[in-house]
């Protein structure tokens, strides 16, 4: 049997655990508070990632652009160069005197140069390989008349007529490339670039 004090003391410990219980539930304003704060940061997160998404949109956009305006603006000297190149073969078949070649061909050399170092540009906004095959092709025929430049002088006039085909058939190449892209530098053949380092191969 329980006594009466040990009823009461039973009682009395019953009363507290009921108290500790409500004590520790949740109280309505804390479950509003955390449901405010979860859907804050939610909202947070949400104009976080809608501004990076605009960001990223913008700057694909200028990257498009940019590269629309390098493919139409440089376009001009891809032209001048094929000029170069049928006007060394002309010089090379007429009586030209060598300081007439030298000129003719340092503006081949730098205007292949600086059309490799723009299709460079090109591939560095669209990572279209086309585009650096033909940065490589273009820096190869400034490779290659930069070597004619350097020819020793009493061999120089005889090594630049040697190779009068080989700048014809480049010639004949840059003419097929303007033939497909009127305008811009972005649609050359994917070709083009193989052909003209398989003319300087030989």
């Amino acid at each position: 049997k329980i006594g009466f004090d040990n009823l009461t003391m039973l009682l009395y410990s019953q009363h507290l655990n009921g108290e500790r219980c409500r004590y520790l539930e949740p109280s309505s304003d804390l479950k509003g508070h955390t449901k405010f704060a979860l859907i804050t940061i939610v909202a947070v997160l949400v104009v976080i990632a809608s501004i990076a998404g605009y960001r990223a949109y913008i700057l694909e956009k200028e990257r498009i652009n940019n590269a629309r305006f390098v493919s139409q603006s440089f376009y001009t000297e891809l032209l001048t160069l094929r000029d170069y190149l049928e006007l060394v073969v002309l010089k090379t078949r007429g009586n030209s005197s060598k300081d007439e070649l030298i000129f003719v061909l340092a503006g081949v050399r730098d205007r292949a140069r600086s059309l490799s170092k723009i299709y460079w540009l090109l591939y560095t906004y669209t990572g279209d390989d086309d585009h650096y095959k033909m940065s490589v092709a273009l820096g190869s025929i400034s490779d290659f008349a930069n070597t004619l430049l350097n020819t020793p002088p009493s061999e120089f006039l005889s090594s630049v007529k040697e190779r009068a085909n080989t700048f014809e058939e480049l010639a004949q190449a840059l003419e097929e490339a303007t033939e497909k892209c009127r305008g811009a530098l972005d649609c050359v053949p994917p070709e083009i670039p193989d052909k003209i380092l398989e003319l300087l191969k030989s």
